[in-house]
């Protein structure tokens, strides 16, 4: 997904804060999105979780290898996530919050 630089709107020091115009995500199709005031964490319909946005102190949830910035919708997969439906996620400054439900017994 290529974003326009016209459509980004920056902070004072230049970074990227949020997009003028919403965009489609190409082949995910999302039942809930928690915003946050750098990033944003997203549930699809089949109960996955996704984030994207500024990961410095890890609220994404993608870990220390990810990037600071995470600019495309990018799939939590972790121990954490692994085995269940996701219903519900909260986004704040540094925290996120993501609920769900076992899908393998336990």
């Amino acid at each position: 997904m290529v974003l326009s630089t016209d459509d980004c709107v920056r902070d004072a020091r230049g970074n990227p804060c949020y997009l003028r115009t919403p965009h489609a995500v190409p082949s995910i199709r999302f039942s809930t999105i928690g915003c946050g005031t750098d990033h944003n964490i997203a549930i699809s319909i089949e109960g996955q979780a996704y984030s994207w946005g500024f990961s410095g102190s890890y609220q994404t949830g993608l870990g220390p290898d990810a990037d600071d910035e995470i600019m495309t919708p990018t799939r939590i997969e972790n121990t954490t996530t692994r085995g269940i439906r996701m219903t519900f996620t909260a986004a704040s400054r540094q925290f996120s919050l993501l609920a769900g439900i076992p899908t393998e017994p336990a």
